[in-house]
Protein backbone atom coordinates (compact mmCIF):
# COMPACT_ATOMS: atom_id res chain seq x y z
CA UNK A 1 0.00 0.00 0.00
CA UNK A 2 3.27 2.46 0.76
CA UNK A 3 4.33 2.43 -2.60
CA UNK A 4 0.97 3.71 -3.56
CA UNK A 5 0.47 6.32 -1.89
CA UNK A 6 0.66 9.73 -3.98
CA UNK A 7 0.80 13.70 -2.69
CA UNK A 8 -2.62 13.44 -3.18
CA UNK A 9 -2.85 11.26 -0.44
CA UNK A 10 -1.50 14.30 1.25
CA UNK A 11 -3.20 16.50 3.40
CA UNK A 12 -3.56 20.19 5.95
CA UNK A 13 -5.21 18.88 8.95
CA UNK A 14 -6.82 21.14 11.53
CA UNK A 15 -6.85 20.61 15.71
CA UNK A 16 -9.91 20.49 16.90
CA UNK A 17 -9.42 23.78 19.00
CA UNK A 18 -11.70 24.75 22.07
CA UNK A 19 -11.07 28.16 23.22
CA UNK A 20 -12.70 29.61 26.58
CA UNK A 21 -11.37 33.11 26.35
CA UNK A 22 -8.69 32.25 29.04
CA UNK A 23 -6.72 29.53 27.41
CA UNK A 24 -6.73 27.59 24.19
CA UNK A 25 -6.79 23.25 24.17
CA UNK A 26 -5.56 22.37 20.71
CA UNK A 27 -6.55 18.36 20.26
CA UNK A 28 -5.72 15.61 17.23
CA UNK A 29 -7.70 12.95 17.58
CA UNK A 30 -7.89 9.26 16.20
CA UNK A 31 -3.84 8.86 15.35
CA UNK A 32 -1.89 5.97 16.68
CA UNK A 33 1.31 7.41 18.11
CA UNK A 34 4.54 5.13 18.37
CA UNK A 35 7.20 7.72 18.21
CA UNK A 36 7.35 11.45 18.08
CA UNK A 37 10.46 13.86 17.47
CA UNK A 38 11.45 17.32 17.32
CA UNK A 39 13.47 19.51 15.13
CA UNK A 40 15.16 22.70 16.30
CA UNK A 41 17.38 24.49 14.50
CA UNK A 42 18.85 28.19 15.03
CA UNK A 43 20.04 28.63 11.31
CA UNK A 44 18.09 28.60 8.10
CA UNK A 45 18.67 24.94 7.41
CA UNK A 46 17.53 21.81 4.35
CA UNK A 47 16.54 18.47 5.92
CA UNK A 48 14.70 15.32 5.59
CA UNK A 49 15.55 14.26 1.46
CA UNK A 50 14.09 10.73 2.18
CA UNK A 51 10.49 8.66 2.31
CA UNK A 52 9.51 5.95 4.65
CA UNK A 53 7.89 2.45 3.58
CA UNK A 54 5.71 1.95 6.24
CA UNK A 55 5.74 4.60 8.30
CA UNK A 56 3.11 7.89 8.51
CA UNK A 57 3.82 11.09 9.49
CA UNK A 58 2.44 14.12 10.70
CA UNK A 59 4.01 17.14 11.14
CA UNK A 60 3.27 20.55 12.66
CA UNK A 61 5.92 23.73 13.34
CA UNK A 62 5.77 24.16 16.80
CA UNK A 63 8.01 27.61 16.49
CA UNK A 64 8.98 29.74 13.27
CA UNK A 65 7.91 28.40 9.58
CA UNK A 66 9.00 25.25 8.03
CA UNK A 67 8.88 24.63 3.57
CA UNK A 68 7.92 20.71 3.48
CA UNK A 69 8.07 19.45 -0.34
CA UNK A 70 6.73 16.19 -1.17
CA UNK A 71 7.01 14.31 -4.17
CA UNK A 72 6.22 11.23 -5.76
CA UNK A 73 7.34 9.77 -8.88
CA UNK A 74 4.57 11.48 -10.53
CA UNK A 75 4.70 15.25 -9.11
CA UNK A 76 5.47 17.57 -6.25
CA UNK A 77 3.72 20.14 -4.21
CA UNK A 78 4.81 21.94 -1.15
CA UNK A 79 3.34 23.53 2.07
CA UNK A 80 4.37 26.39 4.28
CA UNK A 81 3.89 25.39 7.77
CA UNK A 82 3.45 27.84 10.82
CA UNK A 83 2.66 27.72 14.37
CA UNK A 84 -1.19 27.77 13.38
CA UNK A 85 -2.71 24.65 15.09
CA UNK A 86 -2.29 22.78 11.78
CA UNK A 87 -0.58 19.45 10.93
CA UNK A 88 0.80 18.18 7.13
CA UNK A 89 -0.32 14.47 6.92
CA UNK A 90 2.10 12.27 5.18
CA UNK A 91 1.65 9.11 4.05
CA UNK A 92 4.21 6.23 3.91
CA UNK A 93 5.80 6.25 0.50
CA UNK A 94 6.29 10.08 0.00
CA UNK A 95 9.69 11.68 -0.73
CA UNK A 96 9.75 14.66 1.72
CA UNK A 97 12.16 17.50 1.86
CA UNK A 98 12.24 20.35 4.75
CA UNK A 99 13.87 24.17 4.62
CA UNK A 100 13.48 25.73 7.72
CA UNK A 101 13.75 29.18 8.68
CA UNK A 102 15.98 30.40 11.09
CA UNK A 103 14.93 29.83 15.07
CA UNK A 104 12.15 27.40 13.99
CA UNK A 105 11.35 23.66 15.65
CA UNK A 106 8.94 21.14 13.93
CA UNK A 107 7.01 18.50 16.10
CA UNK A 108 6.38 15.00 14.26
CA UNK A 109 4.28 12.37 15.15
CA UNK A 110 4.85 8.87 13.91
CA UNK A 111 2.63 5.63 13.59
CA UNK A 112 5.91 3.61 13.76
CA UNK A 113 8.87 3.21 16.09
CA UNK A 114 12.53 4.36 14.38
CA UNK A 115 13.44 1.69 11.90
CA UNK A 116 16.61 2.30 9.56
CA UNK A 117 15.07 -0.16 7.39
CA UNK A 118 12.23 1.81 6.65
CA UNK A 119 13.64 4.60 5.13
CA UNK A 120 14.93 5.11 1.64
CA UNK A 121 17.60 7.88 1.30
CA UNK A 122 18.42 7.99 -2.48
CA UNK A 123 16.43 9.47 -4.87
CA UNK A 124 17.22 6.79 -7.64
CA UNK A 125 16.60 4.16 -5.42
CA UNK A 126 13.08 5.94 -4.67
CA UNK A 127 11.82 6.17 -7.99
CA UNK A 128 12.86 2.22 -8.39
CA UNK A 129 11.25 1.55 -5.39
CA UNK A 130 8.11 3.34 -6.63
CA UNK A 131 7.82 1.93 -10.42
CA UNK A 132 8.93 -1.41 -8.82
CA UNK A 133 5.57 -1.61 -6.78
CA UNK A 134 3.20 0.19 -8.90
Amino acid sequence: MSTESRIVDSDIIDFTILNDGESTLSILEEISVKRLFTVEVNQSEERGEHAHKGCTQWISAVRGQIEVTLKDSYSSRSHRLTNNGKFLFVPPGIWTSQSYAAKSMVLVLCDQPFSEDDYIRDWEEYLIYKKGNT
